[in-house]
């Protein structure tokens, strides 16, 4: 059973449920987006065109603002993104089976929550991969896995895949590149990067797993983290392997974080 089914809902029976409440104008009413389509049925088969990525990311995030509880409150309408949310729903659970028998349920729950308690003020793109991303962030947590590892007033700055140093500062950890003329490019937040990284597959859990520890860490000196002798000598005893190994994992994640950091900029950010 799918993580969705755990909810008792199918498309059919939402279907004519808001059919005969008359919800779809009272929706297009609040969100005029909805007008530019025929009904429910249509915003489905939007979704599953791989071709409008952008048009199912505005439909999306209409029924959203519509489902969430500081937005229009509607069960139904978070019941639809819900099942929007099926598949991505069905691969979360599929990544996270080995933690708990009971997974299917648990991303059932935050899969709901997520919809209803959605920053849609803040978050106007990329609706789907943020639910899925804030989900999966709360079955970890859930799950009694700490993901959030990094030590507060840390910033982790990436010149390029290869020359990573780490500076203290007050902010939360960030990623930062630097841009053509040399100076400081954007901020990421590294434990959202990582979350959206691990979920798309551009590093596994456990090189992220390395990165947070390393970045966690906190000796002395003005320079510690991802570089420090030391933050890799700890993370190796704890791995039981080499300071080697360590390293050839930090690299290997920093080079795919770098080479995605343009898709993750424009799906995330």
């Amino acid at each position: 059973m799918s993580p969705i089914q755990h909810m008792g809902i199918t498309w059919q029976s939402l279907f004519e449920r808001v059919e005969r409440s008359g919800s779809w104008p009272v929706w297009v009413a609040a969100e005029p987006v909805l007008g530019q389509v025929s009904g429910l049925e249509e915003v489905v088969a939007i979704t599953q065109d791989m071709d409008c990525p952008g048009r199912a990311d505005v439909l999306l995030a209409a029924l959203v603002r519509l489902a969430a509880v500081d937005g229009g409150n509607d069960q139904d309408a978070a019941h639809a993104v819900a099942l929007l949310l099926a598949n991505g729903a069905s691969h979360l659970s599929r990544h996270l089976r080995s933690l708990s028998k009971d997974v299917d349920q648990i991303v059932a729950g935050q899969i709901w929550l997520q919809i209803r308690e959605f920053p849609w003020q803040a978050r106007r793109r990329a609706i789907a991969k943020n639910i899925l991303l804030d989900a999966r962030r709360a079955v970890l947590r859930d799950l009694g896995v700490d993901t959030r590892r990094c030590a507060r007033g840390v910033e982790v700055q990436v010149v390029d895949p290869m020359a990573v140093r780490v500076a203290t500062d007050r902010g939360s950890v960030t990623v930062v590149t630097m841009d053509a003329d040399g100076g400081v490019g954007e901020e990421l937040s590294l434990d959202s990067l990582l979350r959206w990284a691990t979920l798309s597959g551009v590093v596994s859990d456990a090189d992220a797993w390395v990165l947070l520890e390393l970045a966690s860490l906190q000796v002395a000196g003005p320079l510690h983290g991802l570089s420090s002798a030391a933050e890799i000598s700890a993370v190796a005893t704890r791995l039981g392997v080499s300071g080697k190994t360590v390293l050839r994992i930090r690299d290997r994640a920093v080079r795919s974080l770098m080479d995605a950091r343009e898709a993750y900029l424009r799906e995330c950010a």
